[in-house]
């Protein structure tokens, strides 16, 4: 929200609220004649004196401050090679390596500023050059031999912003999800489909994948060569248990939830939030009828399921239906549920056609059976 427009209020159906109301073309009117106005940051002065590792320590310091700092709130774990303390916003007089300050920077213009990768190894190629050139220009004593990773896979790797995830098997007819080591020990890897579990047709033959040798021309297929298996359809599942363990770890985030779970709604005002409910006071699950509301136990979270699809194609004519598995912690604020690093994302719904609602039901096992463990503690 601009300084214009913050200092404005409008009326709504859930009372006067901060901002202006606008179409979704004023919007963007409003977007671009602000981009046209703004000035563009200027560089830092950098003393003619200073060392590669100073130059990158300062490009931190002055012009991505609130860049590192989410960078750091947002990661899964203590970045590898990291001597600062984790979870901290961060401060000029930390002394980083230098090619952790690359990685850094190189890390906050991909995930902040969309850079394409092709530019930052073109990046991170100039910054080694300009490293190991200070450093043999001042003719201190020898440092280690050290490099700045070329490719973003293996700066997320080194920072640790790569999140763990589960491959599976995905039936292209059923969806049935079969576990990736598991079903490739057969030689033909194949689900028992049925087109409706209540019918008494017997079930019919999927295959799920092929496999791939390698092997040189003229040379016969033996046991001994190196195979690849190769899927029809597979299925992306992130942990819960691991997202949610970064996400409580992060700086602040208990603050804002327990903030949150003691604020209450005045009685007569609009209900404009889902905790406005009764139910949710009441709410005691599977457990003894006398036991107090899940809600009020320390340390129970709430959260809403949302799936839907879109098109992998955009708004080409081509039609490849991919679909999300999300989860919104609904114990933070309205104005933090929907921020990307709140929100996890559970799986992605291979294409190109959308599952019925009992086909869904195999996509969601994985997540369940994690959500039935946090459940029974």
């Amino acid at each position: 929200m601009c300084q214009h427009c913050s200092t404005q209020t409008h009326s709504s159906a859930e009372g006067d609220r901060q901002g202006v109301a606008l179409t979704p073309f004023q919007y963007k009117q409003h977007i671009k004649k602000l981009k046209s106005t703004i000035a563009p940051k200027s560089l830092p002065n950098i003393p003619t004196s200073a060392t590669g590792s100073e130059c990158l320590q300062i490009l931190l310091d002055q012009i991505f401050p609130a860049d590192y700092s989410q960078l750091t709130q947002s990661t899964f774990s203590t970045p590898a090679g990291l001597n600062s303390t984790a979870q901290k916003p961060y401060s000029g007089s930390q002394n980083l390596p230098p090619q952790d300050l690359g990685m850094i920077i190189s890390a906050i213009l991909s995930l902040r500023y969309n850079i394409p990768h092709r530019s930052s190894h073109i990046l991170n190629s100039a910054l080694n050059l300009l490293i190991k050139s200070s450093i043999s220009s001042s003719g201190g004593p020898p440092t280690p031999e050290f490099h700045i990773p070329q490719t973003l896979t293996t700066i997320f790797e080194h920072l640790q912003l790569e999140p763990v995830i589960q491959n599976y098997i995905c039936c292209p007819q059923c969806f049935f999800l079969n576990s990736l080591t598991e079903s490739v020990t057969t030689d033909k890897p194949h689900c028992q489909c049925y087109n409706d579990p209540n019918d008494h047709d017997p079930p019919f033959t999927q295959s799920l994948g092929k496999f791939i040798y390698s092997f040189e021309p003229q040379t016969q297929i033996t046991t001994n060569m190196k195979q690849r298996f190769i899927l029809t359809k597979h299925f992306i599942y992130q942990p819960f248990k691991n997202w949610l363990a970064r996400f409580l770890q992060r700086a602040g985030i208990m603050e804002i939830l327990h903030q949150h779970q003691k604020s209450q709604t005045p009685k007569g005002s609009p209900k404009c939030d889902i905790w406005d409910g009764l139910v949710w006071e009441r709410f005691t699950g599977t457990r003894n009828i006398h036991d107090p509301p899940f809600m009020s136990i320390p340390g129970s979270l709430a959260f809403s399921i949302y799936v839907d699809w879109f098109n992998a194609h955009g708004k080409s004519t081509w039609l490849a239906s991919i679909g999300t598995i999300m989860l919104i912690c609904l114990d933070l604020p309205t104005s933090e549920r929907l921020k990307p690093e709140n929100v996890y994302v559970a799986g992605i719904i291979p294409g190109p056609k959308e599952p019925t609602a009992l086909q869904l039901n195999y996509l969601l096992m994985p997540l369940i059976k994690e959500l039935k463990e946090l459940w029974q503690g």
